[in-house]
């Protein structure tokens, strides 16, 4: 071996080695809802979500027979996988650094090829960093599709590279990827895969365009295999267990529902705000735009993101605006860091840009951990003082109302209902989820209640007025304890009405 290609192999050895660092680094700090950092730190409501569906599958509890969420089942196996290896929260943390580290490596290679080894570690680091502006608290349902979506973004601009150089011939070893990032968005919330259903609608015009038929048949067919490898085990699983109509009706029809109600309530934030939550596919907008028009040599890659950028933009802005929407997005740095020596020629503005994306994607993550770092709790707290009011031995026939669910894994119970959360949020984006929900609620046998809010202006005003008397209410910050009544009085509205 010489002793160029010694050295060659020592500096990616090290560069794995301060990517998978930096990568373990970013999770430990940014993942609040999982990190060991991080003992008793905030606990956003969707990370409860899935681990408490998590926990209680890995303890032979079914998903949406038992515990319900509007997620596809992928999150939910996440978060199974997690507990069973280790049965706590450490085992997602775990899966979060493999998931990170791969994205991290996937990042490292496209860079090198881009830039050289020397400047693609640091760029790549910088890709990696880039993802703090939307990793909301972690273990959301768009972090574990990142490495499907950053892998489909690397092949669709390496296709792009040649068909600007009249190379039309598509790889149906990319189809694949793109099949498995369809699914698993599918398995988890469908809108993830907006970005990369757009690349392959072009890509499939531009075969078309360019009659090559036997290439797309050929990439069609890839692509479905790989979308039937993701997503047949989980369907063969839940038919076996009678719940195939329930994992649709989450995974699809009820986020239709939910998709409708969004567009009409966009006004919850304003368009400063948007572009606030969502930079990353906005620039990509504006520098593919500027390549379609001052950089004609690359005019398959200009067009091809400037319609992901835009029309991943025009989706996140119809969207209620949570930031973690913008994660799926986050993998376009690194589109615009592959795409910046045909933005800006110059080798010396090149490097100062590089140097100045180091510089903010740095900034922001160190800006997101010290945020976090400093969260509080008062919900938990309003709902620790509201419990003690209980019997521990009571704890087990309690249900918490519209309260963050972190609740079920503090005091290691099991929900009742299937239906154990931040109900009247859940309801307000589907008709039929408010049957179901009333349903439970006023059938049920919970001894106690939970609620935050108003109770004359919730689902279940009518029931607990019915059936539940008041034992301690918080009434400044509208935390109220129900028990269920002995003797339940006479109905007066119908179960699940309004009072």
């Amino acid at each position: 071996m010489t002793l160029a290609k010694a050295h060659s192999k020592s500096y990616a050895a090290l560069s794995v080695v301060v990517l998978l660092a930096v990568a373990t680094a970013f999770v430990a700090g940014m993942s609040l809802t999982t990190s060991p950092c991080y003992t008793d730190g905030y606990m956003n409501s969707d990370s409860a979500m899935f681990q408490i569906i998590g926990k209680a599958w890995a303890e032979g509890h079914l998903p949406y027979a038992d515990v319900w969420d509007s997620k596809g089942p992928f999150i939910f196996w996440i978060n199974a996988l997690g507990y069973r290896l280790t049965g706590s929260a450490l085992g997602i943390f775990l899966l979060q650094l493999l998931n990170m580290w791969a994205v991290a490596l996937i990042a490292w290679r496209w860079m090198t090829r881009v830039y050289g080894p020397k400047t693609g570690l640091g760029v790549a680091l910088t890709g990696v960093l880039a993802l703090g502006w939307n990793y909301d608290m972690g273990n959301t349902i768009a972090e574990y599709t990142l490495v499907p979506i950053l892998l489909s973004c690397r092949c669709v601009w390496q296709w792009c590279c040649g068909a600007d150089r009249g190379r039309w011939r598509h790889p149906a070893r990319y189809a694949v990827a793109y099949g498995v990032a369809v699914a698993l968005s599918l398995l988890s919330r469908l809108t993830n895969c907006v970005g990369v259903c757009i690349a392959v609608a072009c890509i499939m015009v531009a075969l078309a365009y360019h009659r090559q038929w036997r290439n797309l048949w050929t990439n069609v067919a890839a692509g479905l295999a790989g979308f039937g490898v993701a997503v047949l085990p989980f369907v063969a699983y839940f038919w076996s267990k009678g719940q195939l109509a329930e994992m649709w009706y989450a995974a699809v029809e009820y986020n239709f529902d939910y998709y409708t109600t969004s567009v009409e309530t966009t006004d919850s934030f304003t368009a400063v705000e948007y572009v606030y939550h969502y930079f990353y596919p906005l620039l990509l907008t504006a520098v593919a735009l500027w390549l379609l028009l001052r950089r004609p040599m690359v005019r398959c890659q200009a067009v091809v993101w400037l319609l992901v950028g835009a029309d991943s933009f025009a989706y996140l802005c119809t969207t209620y605006g949570f930031f973690h929407y913008g994660i799926i997005c986050c993998p376009y740095v690194l589109v615009l860091l592959a795409l910046l020596p045909q933005t800006i020629v110059h080798g010396k503005a090149r490097r100062w840009v590089l140097c100045l994306a180091a510089a903010v994607a740095t900034g922001i993550t160190v800006m997101r951990v010290t945020t976090f770092a400093q969260l509080g709790n008062e919900s938990r707290r309003l709902y620790t003082r509201t419990v003690q009011h209980l019997p521990k031995a009571a704890y087990r026939q309690t249900m918490f109302y519209n309260c963050n669910p972190d609740m079920y894994l503090r005091l290691g119970i099991m929900p009742m209902y299937p239906y154990f959360t931040l109900q009247d949020w859940a309801v307000k984006n589907s008709a039929t989820l408010r049957l179901r929900v009333a349903k439970a609620f006023d059938t049920g046998k919970a001894q106690y209640i939970v609620l935050d809010g108003d109770p004359s202006k919730t689902l279940i005003g009518s029931t607990l007025s019915r059936c539940y008397e008041v034992v301690y209410m918080d009434a400044e910050h509208q935390v109220w304890l129900f028990k269920r009544r002995l003797h339940p009085l006479a109905p007066v509205l119908r179960c699940g009405t309004q009072p």
